[in-house]
């Protein structure tokens, strides 16, 4: 028995075996029923085969094989209209059945279709064809035509899973019907009639990839699979044909070789290395043939994700970030349309609050009202829908299941949106939204790594839309506190004014005690004032409103004026506070010097403020070419490490008793800090509890490169900002051009 013969024995055994995985895949559905028939068909007809070879050969078990193979046309029609056909065609399946038992019958009365075989020798056999031979011949393609055109039909028209599958079907029946046809009708019409089996073991082929398309639902990509198959088979056969070639052309030259004969060596020498040469340019070859055929249509998912966080990273609107994302998706999968809605809640009901989408010719049929049952359903049950699987379970569940009406009247929701998968947009495991998308163009169903790549852009448009959100409720925040602010400044302004007048001396002679109260509702005002003050520069410079004026002005000079005008409030905590010039002349800076003014007021009266006993230091020296570096230092209570990196944040205050009574509004760093970036300059701390702290900046110098390109980058308006508010505070010790002399070896200079 040669390899073909066990081949066709394999064959009989796996048609079998498959008809096995389907019907108990089924539940006997009419569809696996209807296959598993024909897998049985094929099975007893492929083991005809067998048998008539490797046994001694008979004429019935020769007509059996032309019964079977009829049958096996027949079953094949039938199982093809439950497939395309869903609906009960019970009247056509009865009149095709009798038409198959007529197909198996005839074969087998009075040599009508096969009068007689006999044997060729080398395993060969002739047979003589009956009177309607002819007549079953031409009626058998007629119906394989009527098959093909049944399946080619309703694969034009399928969508989805289904057009894969009889994707599948038909080439696996077209292979079949080549060889068949073949070798069993045409080729005895022209009277040429070997007896051969590779009809029988072409219909494993058939079977087969009949099999994989009803049962698998994006379980794994077939065309990875024929892609492997057609290279390795490739390259087995590219092996096989130089490694015979070369045998037969030694062969015929040098004759028969035996195995001390040194030709032996050299021809195998000879293939060995002809292979290694065509190896990889036949697997080059092949890959590309079937990338061409399979892969036509696909993507790069990294290079389409990469575009992605792009367009996403650069968009704080939330319409504006989806549609990036609706457009590039659609583009790059070739999809009919794809959509992102997003959720928001209206007296306890999840609403639609905005829709983008591309594609869609009526876009408002996104807009689905609160009662819709798919969009209550998806924003409480966040889990992902493919349309085509919703649909084998609703075709597929028992009348008695309770959720079986649940899941046609989500079917009809889909098919009304044209959605082929639905995936929640998630964050912190609530539904914030869906992404939907379309068909793709070809037809195509969706693979499994393609809907893994799919919940990975929804993930990523669900950090958009939060940082979207983030922003524009902090936008909003800003907003409330720009009016709020501008609504206090005027009442506060004037309450100052007034408070101010009554105390001068003036206006006449007040009660001590009531000048007493009144002073300290003047100095609450003043609080106040700087409290209002503070907000509207933090709503000024985070919605970009925060004007600058650059020029080149001396810091030298303004910080000697900031030191005077603090000076009352060093002495009146008896503290040294004193400017210490550096011993060479400084070159001036380029800044807004209003802004930087009320920087050093700020960073000296900070000093002053948490500075209970001894002195507080300002120095001015060269950083480098390009800077100069400010430097305030005291003796006071000094910063914990754990609050550095939480200083320069908006609103933070340290929560620690010795400064209990201490008041701030938590703003004064973030500001200034905030407006020496602006500057093109770079702000730090350095501290420690007991010892003191020492602030520095630093500012470009006016004519220097950093200036100009400072100058270069600053609009008459400043753009929104980072507001976190979160900035590093540890920096480089200053360079040693600029390092802080002690604040003993100086005298002050008020």
């Amino acid at each position: 028995m040669n390899f073909l013969n066990y081949l066709t024995l394999i064959a009989s055994v796996a048609s079998f075996g498959l008809g096995l995985l389907v019907i108990t895949r089924g539940k006997r559905q009419p569809l696996f029923t209807s296959f598993f028939v024909f897998a049985l068909i094929d099975a007893l007809w492929s083991y005809t085969n067998f048998h008539f070879l490797v046994f001694q050969p008979s004429i019935m078990i020769f007509r059996s094989q032309y019964a079977f193979g009829g049958a096996l046309l027949i079953s094949a029609i039938i199982w093809t209209l439950y497939f395309t056909e869903p609906q009960k065609k019970s009247t056509k399946v009865k009149i095709i059945s009798s038409l198959g038992l007529i197909f198996f019958i005839i074969p087998f009365i009075n040599g009508y279709i096969i009068e007689s075989v006999k044997p060729l020798g080398n395993g060969q056999y002739d047979f003589q064809t009956g009177l309607l031979f002819d007549y079953y011949s031409g009626i058998l393609i007629a119906l394989l035509v009527y098959l093909l055109y049944k399946l080619g039909s309703a694969f034009i028209h399928a969508r989805g899973i289904k057009r894969m599958q009889l994707r599948y079907v038909l080439l696996g029946i077209s292979i079949f019907s080549i060889i068949t046809f073949a070798f069993g009708v045409i080729l005895p019409l022209f009277d040429i009639k070997p007896v051969v089996a590779f009809d029988a073991q072409s219909s494993l082929i058939w079977v087969a990839l009949t099999a994989y398309s009803i049962v698998a639902h994006q379980l794994f990509d077939i065309r990875v699979i024929i892609k492997k198959t057609v290279v390795y088979s490739g390259l087995l056969l590219f092996t096989l044909a130089i490694y015979s070639t070369i045998i037969f052309i030694f062969t015929s030259v040098f004759g028969g070789q035996d195995a001390l004969n040194p030709t032996l060596l050299f021809e195998n020498i000879l293939a060995a290395t002809l292979i290694a040469i065509g190896f990889e340019p036949i697997r080059r070859y092949l890959t590309n043939v079937t990338d061409k055929y399979l892969f036509k249509g696909d993507y790069d998912p990294q290079s389409v994700l990469a575009q992605l966080s792009q367009k996403l990273s650069g968009s704080l609107d939330i319409k504006e970030a989806t549609q990036s994302l609706v457009t590039l998706v659609k583009t790059e999968m070739r999809l009919s349309h794809a959509a992102v809605v997003t959720f928001g809640e209206e007296e306890s009901k999840i609403i639609v609050k905005q829709a983008t989408q591309d594609g869609y010719l009526n876009p408002g049929i996104l807009l689905l009202p609160p009662e819709n049952l798919f969009l209550q359903h998806f924003a409480h049950s966040p889990e992902t829908i493919v349309t085509d699987i919703l649909k084998s379970m609703c075709e597929g569940g028992e009348n008695s299941n309770p959720n079986l009406q649940l899941c046609h009247i989500l079917l009809v929701d889909l098919e009304k949106l044209s959605i082929a998968v639905a995936i929640p947009i998630k964050v912190n495991d609530k539904a914030v939204g869906m992404f939907l998308v379309g068909e793709k163009l070809s037809g195509d169903a969706y693979t499994k790594n393609e809907i893994e790549f799919l919940q990975i852009v929804a993930n990523q448009t669900a950090n958009a839309i939060q940082k979207a959100r983030f922003w524009e409720e902090d936008q909003l925040k800003s907003e409330f506190v720009s009016i709020a602010s501008h609504e206090l400044l005027t009442p506060t302004a004037a309450m100052k004014g007034y408070l101010s007048m009554i105390l001068d001396d003036g206006m006449g002679e007040i009660d001590e005690t009531a000048r007493k109260y009144l002073t300290k509702v003047f100095q609450s005002s003043e609080r106040l004032a700087h409290l209002v003050e503070d907000l509207l520069n933090v709503s000024r410079i985070e919605s970009g409103r925060l004007k600058i004026n650059k020029k080149e002005f001396s810091l030298v000079e303004s910080v000697q004026k900031a030191t005077e005008e603090l000076s009352v409030n060093a002495k009146n905590k008896s503290l040294d506070l004193a400017f210490v010039a550096a011993p060479q002349a400084l070159a001036n800076v380029y800044a807004d010097p209003d802004h930087i003014y009320r920087v050093l007021i700020n960073l000296i009266g900070n000093s002053i403020k948490y500075t209970s006993q001894g002195w507080v230091r300002c120095f001015v020296t060269q950083q480098d070419t390009q800077h100069l570096l400010f430097t305030v230092c005291d003796s006071g209570l000094g910063i914990p490490q754990e609050n550095l990196p939480h200083l320069f944040e908006k609103f933070y205050r340290a929560d620690r008793k010795e400064i209990a009574g201490i008041q701030g509004t938590g703003l004064g760093l973030y500001i200034s800090k905030k407006i020496i970036d602006l500057m093109g300059g770079q702000m730090w701390v350095e501290s420690q509890v007991g010892k003191g702290t020492t602030f520095y900046f630093t500012l470009p110098i006016a004519g220097t490169e950093v200036a100009k390109q400072s100058e270069a980058n600053t609009p008459h308006e400043v753009s929104a900002l980072n507001t976190t508010g979160s900035t590093p505070v540890q920096q480089p010790a200053p360079a040693a051009s600029a390092v802080v002399p002690s604040p003993t070896l100086h005298a002050k200079t008020n």
